[in-house]
């Protein structure tokens, strides 16, 4: 029996992320289905041509089944491989047994499962969905029966559509890890899991996953599979990888204890970063020994090869930080950060400045810490507006507040108002700002996050950061004091721009940049350097002194 799994990437996606969750569900099949052969594509949206090529290669491997990852932004790219899945294999006469899965058809399955007939939807977690799928359709092919249809109701973690009607069967949660079966860890970066779900789970702003009564909403793996992954990145030379997980520390340190332990006995192990709260890193009112446990834990995980930390900051306004529900204080937020440069650890911290309810009060907060305690070095981005999800607690309260605006489906995101009227003309003049070099931004970045600081033109990426917060800063100061000199200081701004652009370019000449990072960002900037747009978005309209939007 074959089983082909497709990954979907948009722009949204860096050509160096790794096709994880493609990647987790073959090994997992091959541990425990070896009689399944597995097989691993990757379509992008960015390259449109592919798809005939991939059904061809689907079709001509003779899939039994297919199983396609829809990440957010790939809602386009999706429909049109299954319209050219359905429309040729029904020309065919045979319709392997499709299966879609990831963020976009767990949410709103009801988009497919109406357009796709015989459409299997994983909610959630696949691994023991899509296990429990393919031991039905094994039976059903050894008993040369009908298709499943109802059978399907005994798979856990599945929606489908039978009698005109939508059923779901309760989520399943993973029992155990199994080694990912990986595409290319070279070309993509390479990622390990130890844990699923988040053992905080509050934030306002994160979607909910489906979760039935009594299920956990956080499990830690088993650690022997998590060390024989790494043991083989290890061997095949793979000099660094990320954790992937929500809060890699969660309230389980003790793990992580064990894991260096078993790092350190596996010699010269990859270099690693992970994502963890800033609460992990310190908790102002603990005692001094609880919060020397928590810095002598980092320090003994940087001994076995921790050389990246992502901290969930989001914000250093107090006011900001409740309505995000994160539990946290800017005062510990600030200190986490600070402990961890003077270890010599290098950090980036996760950032939103603007929320539907952001007040100018609350720009200032953040803008006076990132500024006095430079910590714009180490914000991923200065200029972020919170992104309003489905299925998340900020979503019904903008929606209370009558600030909700249109949905839209590929990014499962809401448009939205600013409360405050001077806050939306501050937001939207920075949203302009942001759109037109974030992708370059972003590449210059992920460029230097895999290099780790220690092989790209650093300098690049903190001159894009300085010139973000500048523009934020003078312009919100700006707004309060002046308005009419707004459109004088972006020109200043977009000459800086340039200089910060050309250093960009200069910095993909480095023999030690990522190759297909180097060539997209080469591309990307050429391409704004090269095309002039006829409609200027930064024309002020002639009544006032704000951005045409």
């Amino acid at each position: 029996m074959r089983l082909s799994l497709v990954q979907l990437y948009s722009e949204e996606q860096s050509p160096t992320s790794a096709p994880y969750s493609i990647e987790v569900l073959a090994g997992y099949i091959r541990k425990t289905l070896p009689e399944w052969d597995v097989a691993l594509f990757i379509l992008d949206n960015r390259d449109p041509a592919d798809i005939g090529k991939l059904v061809g290669d689907l079709g001509a491997r003779g899939s039994d089944v297919i199983g396609i990852s829809m990440m957010q932004g790939t809602h386009s790219v999706g429909c049109a491989l299954l319209d050219r899945l359905y429309t040729q294999t029904a020309a065919e006469r045979h319709l392997p047994q499709i299966v879609v899965g990831n963020t976009l058809p767990t949410y709103r399955p009801e988009i497919y499962l109406d357009r796709y007939p015989g459409l299997l939807v994983v909610r959630s977690f696949g691994e023991i969905p899509l296990e429990s799928a393919l031991r039905q359709y094994a039976a059903w092919t050894e008993a040369g029966a009908p298709p499943p249809g109802p059978d399907f109701f005994l798979t856990p973690g599945i929606a489908l559509r039978h009698d005109g009607r939508m059923h779901q069967t309760p989520v399943a949660w993973p029992r155990d890890y199994a080694v990912p079966t990986w595409v290319d860890p070279h070309k993509y970066f390479a990622r390990v899991e130890t844990s699923r779900g988040c053992h905080f789970d509050h934030c306002a702003f994160c979607t909910r996953p489906p979760r039935e009564a009594g299920q956990p909403r956080w499990i830690r793996f088993p650690i022997d599979p998590i060390v024989e992954t790494i043991a083989k990145l290890k061997d095949l030379g793979i000099r660094r990888f990320t954790f992937c997980d929500e809060d890699f520390i969660g309230d389980d340190p003790e793990f992580c204890l064990r894991l260096a332990d078993r790092l350190e006995a596996l010699h010269d192990t990859p270099t690693f970063s992970f994502s963890t709260r800033a609460d992990n890193v310190v908790r102002l009112r603990d005692s001094d020994k609880a919060n020397d446990r928590r810095l002598a834990l980092l320090k003994r995980l940087q001994q076995v090869g921790l050389s990246l930390l992502f901290v969930g900051c989001e914000s250093f306004c107090d006011r900001q930080l409740k309505r995000f529900a994160k539990a946290t204080k800017a005062e510990g937020n600030i200190r986490a950060l600070q402990l961890l440069e003077e270890i010599g650890l290098p950090v980036e911290s996760g950032f939103i400045m603007f929320d539907p309810f952001a007040s100018v009060d609350d720009l200032m907060e953040n803008i006076e810490n990132l500024d006095r305690h430079r910590l714009w070095r180490i914000t991923s981005q200065t200029l972020s507006r919170i992104d309003v999800q489905e299925a998340s607690a900020l979503h019904k309260w903008v929606a209370r507040a009558d600030l909700l605006g249109s949905y839209d489906f590929d990014q499962m995101t809401y448009d939205y108002r600013f409360e405050d009227p001077l806050v939306q003309k501050i937001a939207d003049w920075c949203q302009i700002w942001k759109n037109e070099t974030d992708y370059a931004y972003r590449l210059a970045r992920n460029a230097q996050r895999m290099a780790l600081f220690d092989e790209f033109p650093n300098h690049v990426v903190e001159a894009a950061k300085e010139l973000n917060f500048d523009f934020v800063k003078f312009l919100t100061l700006a707004m309060i004091e002046d308005p009419a000199t707004v459109p004088p200081l972006v020109e200043r701004m977009k000459e800086r721009r340039a200089a910060v652009i050309d250093g960009m370019l200069e910095a993909t000449q480095s023999p030690r940049v990522h190759a297909d990072l180097a060539d997209r960002l080469r591309r990307e900037i050429s391409g704004f350097i090269g095309v002039l747009n006829p409609r200027d978005p930064w024309q002020p309209q002639e009544s006032a002194q704000e951005p045409t939007l």
